[in-house]
């Protein structure tokens, strides 16, 4: 028989739906059956069975006892992770390709050494997301409390053979980040477009897109002009996505730049494109405030011991943002006193009192109606009372949030700034203005505004900004309201990139150094000077230099292969 308590949540429900004016509940007190899973739970109240995880840390349990009351919070307690102590990390590893034994290669990553660092995450109860769970997690803050996002890029025929397997055993999940010119290429090496298909399709594997050739967004090729580059750059971020849309029968949201490499340009032109996130390989872990577009990934590479893996699954960031409380700290919500929420003012204690008064009105309004003692008038009274208090408190802490949000705004170093806004979102998580000001640090030596003059055009805009009048396209592309010159009105505001964002791009270093880049330019310059040792040993003096001059070219800070190649220059 159903119980009282789902009985009075199914009124309530159908109660909104008819047009009545009952909020849905911020928390749900369910006596679980024996029935019950957490995923079947969480289906019920929270609309997903993939939020069980949400139940069962709320709860700080492992396996439901029928009988025992659980609290269901249907709303974050913690958006973003953010408490008094600090706010969650979610790392993102990036693998390339992977080898039966120990490989020479740096990017290469043995299967018994993959075997360990998995039974480690296994092990310590990480939760491997899909990259819609990723993007979930900006948007909202919400995600479990070990979490981690594992991605592959280019596409190896290992990710298949290796990776892909491994992962089933280990009941985890991936983002493949493919270059579609590799497979189009049919390389033995290089995955068929069946085998992506067949690891996406079964959900161990997503398939996203890794660019059409893999060239590198922060270099312009041989004579290339700023208009051949970005249609270059749309052609690698379309195609590619279309190409996978065609073969796998799916939307692309997600990009992996080659080699790490953007700007504000590649930005533009992926949010332009409908992609929701893009990687780097920033070597950091990613918080909710990261820029959707300047996501990190920690590389993992061949040599790495798990001493090294282990420091690159950081979870959480300790920060003092501000006094503790009760709700920072409880890894079991039914151990807040909510039913003496009073309690928590008296302290001061403003967050967990408006915590505890919101559970005391929810268990009020659909707790079992026969361990209410009192009569119905006095459960009214109650109810108004415990409602009065959560508008009360709710004033009270968004007063205090704007407080450190105005703090914030005349504040001067990030790390004073950060704070500020951290706090604000502590007691407000739905302050936007705090939120959107986060979010936007890192990106600020990025974009600059500027406020359009009498007569000005395209081209006298881009000489005053860049000294070139080249970059003058750059005006409609991150504009989208100015179609052409007339619309250039006295008084309108541009958004562009910085004169530095846009020095970052740069001649190719293939031109330059004149030799051809298939990974990393350091990695190159690595093996050019591996390469002119061997030569230097066979007395080939000559050819040495000549490896040694390219790899100084691609690595210029390399002070071993400059001196190697100054002492065989005085020779």
């Amino acid at each position: 028989m159903m119980n009282i308590t789902r009985l009075l949540l199914t009124i309530l429900l159908l109660l909104s739906f008819s047009g009545c004016a009952v909020k849905p509940p911020e928390f749900v007190f369910i006596t679980p059956e024996k029935k019950d899973t957490f995923s079947s739970l969480a289906k019920e109240h929270l609309g997903n069975p993939s939020l069980a995880w949400q139940i069962q840390e709320s709860n700080g349990i492992a396996t439901i006892t029928p009988g025992e009351e659980l609290i269901i919070p249907t709303k974050p307690i913690h958006p973003g992770g953010v408490t008094s102590n600090g706010y969650q990390l979610i790392p993102v590893l990036s693998y390339h390709n992977f080898s039966s034994d120990q490989s020479k290669d740096m990017l290469t990553v043995s299967a018994s050494n993959f075997e360990s660092q998995l039974d480690y995450l296994k092990k310590e109860k990480f939760h491997t997301l899909t990259i819609e769970q990723f993007q979930d997690f900006l948007e909202s803050g919400h995600a479990p409390r070990n979490s981690i996002l594992l991605t592959i890029d280019d596409g190896w025929l290992s990710s298949y053979n290796i990776a892909y397997p491994m992962l089933q055993k280990f009941g985890f999940n991936a983002t493949l980040f493919v270059t579609t010119n590799y497979l189009n290429e049919q390389n033995p090496k290089i995955i068929s477009w069946d085998q992506a298909r067949k690891m996406d399709h079964d959900k161990s594997i997503n398939i996203q897109c890794h660019s059409k050739s893999h060239r590198d967004f922060n270099l312009l090729e041989d004579k290339e002009s700023i208009q051949s580059y970005i249609t270059s750059l749309e052609d690698e971020v379309v195609t590619s996505k279309n190409i996978i849309n065609k073969e796998i029968g799916k939307k692309v949201t997600s990009f992996a730049y080659p080699y790490g490499n953007t700007n504000p340009v590649a930005i533009e032109i992926l949010k332009q494109h409908e992609y929701g996130t893009a990687f780097t390989v920033k070597r950091t872990q990613n918080t909710f405030f990261t820029p959707n577009y300047l996501l990190s990934r920690i590389m993992i590479y061949g040599e790495h011991d798990m001493k090294e893996f282990k420091n690159s699954v950081s979870v959480f960031k300790k920060l003092n943002i501000d006094k503790p409380e009760p709700i920072d700290n409880v890894t079991d919500i039914r151990k807040i006193a909510f039913l003496n929420a009073s309690d928590y003012e008296e302290k001061e204690q403003w967050r967990t009192a408006l915590l505890a008064w919101k559970m005391q009105r929810d268990w009020l309004t659909s707790h079992k109606i026969d361990l209410i003692k009192a009569s119905l008038k006095s459960k009214e009274d109650l109810l108004k009372k415990a409602e009065e208090k959560v508008v009360e408190l709710n004033q009270r802490v968004k007063k205090i949030a704007q407080t450190h949000y105005l703090a914030a705004t005349s504040s001067r170093g990030k790390h004073t700034i950060r704070k500020h806004l951290l706090r604000t979102l502590l007691y407000d998580p739905n302050h936007q203005d705090a939120l959107e000001m986060l979010k936007k640090m890192p990106s600020k030596k990025q974009l600059t505004h500027y406020k359009v003059k009498e007569n000005e055009t395209f081209e006298t805009i881009s000489t005053k900004l860049y000294n070139k009048k080249d970059n003058s396209l750059l005006i409609p592309l991150f504009n989208s309201r100015i179609k052409d010159e007339s619309d250039l009105k006295p008084g309108v505001e541009l958004i562009l990139p910085t004169a530095s964002a846009m020095n970052n791009i740069k001649t190719s270093e293939a031109s330059r150094c004149q030799v051809e880049l298939i990974k990393p330019s350091y990695l190159v310059a690595r093996d050019l000077y591996t390469e002119a040792n061997v030569l230097f040993s066979q007395d080939k003096i000559s050819e040495a230099i000549e490896k040694l001059k390219k790899a100084t070219c691609l690595n210029p800070s390399d002070d071993i292969a400059k001196e190697m190649l100054e002492m065989l220059q005085g020779l």
